[in-house]
C-alpha cells in the first residue's frame, strides 16, 4: 500500500459527514474489498473512543449486489474538528506518523494492527482518512482498570512482534517521521516547569517518594533522553491499555494494537517498561515482571535478533523505567482535564514511582 495523494477519483473527506455510500463504494473497490458488481448504499456513523488529536469514527455499511466478504463496518480516522488541537498533531506529525504506520511500516512487522483499506492525505488542507478494519467485537483495555497476566502475556508477545523485524535497522536514523531530535530539546527546556506544575496540582493525590523521583529526574531528562540505550528499532510511543484491544474479532485473536500516531525511533524496552509499569496493578507487576519481560525476550530471538542477552535487555528496561514517569506527568498538563484523566494520572505515577524504586532506576540517571 502507499499513501494516495488527493485525487478526482477518491478525494479526501473532511469528516464524516463526507464519507458517502458512493465514497466507500471507490474506497473498497480500489482496495480489492468490494466486487464492481456491488455497492454501498448506505451508511451509519457513531464515534468510537475519547481521542483528542483524532476523530475515530465507526461506519456501519450497507451493500446491494454481491458484497461477498466486504466488510460489515470499518472505522475510519479524521483530524480533529478542534483546531487547537489538530495544530498541536500536525505541529508533532502526528498525523504524518500514523498515515506513514500504515502505507509503509505495518506490512513488515509481526504485530496485529487493523488491516488498512485506504490511507489519503491531502498535503494542502492538511485533512487525512484511515479506513480501517473494525476489529470489534472486542474488549477495551483500561489502563486504570489494569489487565489479566494473560493478557498482559499476549502483550508480551506482540511488542516483540512489533520490535524484532526492524530492530537496529538503519534507515530509522534517517525516518522523515522522526520527530526525536527537536522534540527532546524542547522537552529539555520545558519538561522541569511542566514537572513543577504537576507536582503542584497532583500533589494532594501523591506521596512525596513519587514526586521525590521527578525532582532528580527533570533536570537530566533531555541526557536520559540522549543515552537511551541501543539498538534501537520501531516503537509504538504509547504502548498502554487504552490503544489496546482484547479478545478481537469476537474472541478469534488475544489482541489488536491501534492509535500509531506516537511511533518513535527508540530501544524495544521503553515500550515494554512503559507498559508493564504503568499498566499493570503494582503487586502484579512485581510478582511477574521478570517473567513476563522473558516472554518478551523470548520472542525476540525467537523472530531472528541476535546478540541480546537477556541480562542486557534487563537492564535496558531498568533504565527505561522512567518514560512512563515522564508521560504522566507531561500528558497531564497538555490534555484537557476531566474526573478520569486526573485519577489515570495520579495512578499511573504511582505504578511508575513503585517500578523505578524497585528497579533501583535512579542509580541509571545520567549526572546533572
Amino acid at each position: 500500500m502507499t499513501l494516495s495523494p488527493v485525487s478526482s477519483e477518491i478525494t479526501v473527506p473532511s469528516g464524516a459527514e463526507e464519507a458517502t455510500p458512493a465514497w466507500f463504494t471507490q474506497v473498497l473497490r480500489a482496495a480489492g474489498a468490494l466486487a464492481s458488481t456491488a455497492t454501498v448504499v448506505a451508511v451509519e456513523h457513531s464515534r468510537v473512543g475519547n481521542g483528542l488529536v483524532c476523530e475515530s469514527i465507526r461506519f456501519t455499511l450497507t451493500y446491494d449486489g454481491e458484497a461477498g466478504e466486504a466488510p460489515a463496518s470499518v472505522v475510519c480516522k479524521f483530524p480533529s474538528e478542534v483546531e487547537a488541537f489538530r495544530q498541536v498533531a500536525a505541529g508533532e506529525l502526528l498525523y504524518t506518523r500514523e498515515t506513514t504506520f500504515y502505507a509503509e511500516l505495518v506490512a513488515a512487522l509481526d504485530v496485529r494492527a487493523p488491516h488498512c483499506f485506504h490511507v489519503a492525505r491531502d498535503e494542502a488542507s492538511g485533512d487525512f482518512v484511515l479506513v480501517l478494519e473494525d476489529l470489534g467485537p472486542a474488549e477495551t483495555g483500561d489502563q486504570i482498570a489494569g489487565c489479566s497476566l494473560a493478557q498482559a502475556e499476549a502483550v508480551m508477545d506482540a511488542a516483540a512482534g512489533m520490535h524484532a523485524p526492524l530492530w537496529g535497522h538503519a534507515d530509522l536514523d534517517s525516518a522523515s517521521w522522526d520527530v526525536r531530535e527537536p522534540w527532546t530539546a524542547r522537552i529539555a527546556e520545558t519538561y522541569p516547569g511542566l514537572f513543577a506544575q504537576y507536582a503542584e496540582l497532583f500533589g494532594p493525590r501523591l506521596g512525596d517518594d513519587d514526586l521525590a523521583i521527578g525532582r532528580v529526574f527533570a533536570p537530566v531528562i533531555g541526557k536520559w533522553f540522549a543515552h537511551q540505550p541501543r539498538p534501537w528499532t520501531l516503537t509504538h510511543g504509547d504502548f498502554r491499555l487504552d490503544n489496546m484491544l482484547f479478545e478481537i474479532l469476537g474472541g478469534a485473536e488475544p489482541v489488536g494494537i491501534v492509535d500509531w500516531q506516537t511511533l518513535l525511533p527508540a530501544p524495544g524496552t521503553a515500550d515494554v517498561a512503559y507498559f508493564l509499569g504503568g499498566c499493570l496493578p503494582t503487586d502484579v507487576r512485581r510478582d511477574h515482571e521478570r517473567d513476563l519481560l522473558r516472554i518478551y525476550h523470548d520472542g525476540l530471538l525467537a523472530r531472528g535478533v541476535t546478540g541480546y542477552p537477556f541480562e542486557r535487555c534487563w537492564d535496558d528496561y531498568r533504565y527505561n523505567a522512567f518514560l512512563g514517569y515522564f508521560m504522566a506527568t507531561y500528558a497531564a498538563m497538555l490534555v484537557q482535564r476531566t474526573e478520569r484523566g486526573d485519577a489515570m494520572f495520579a495512578l499511573w505515577l504511582q505504578r511508575v514511582s513503585a517500578q523505578v524504586q524497585d528497579l533501583d532506576a535512579l542509580s541509571l540517571l545520567p549526572r546533572p
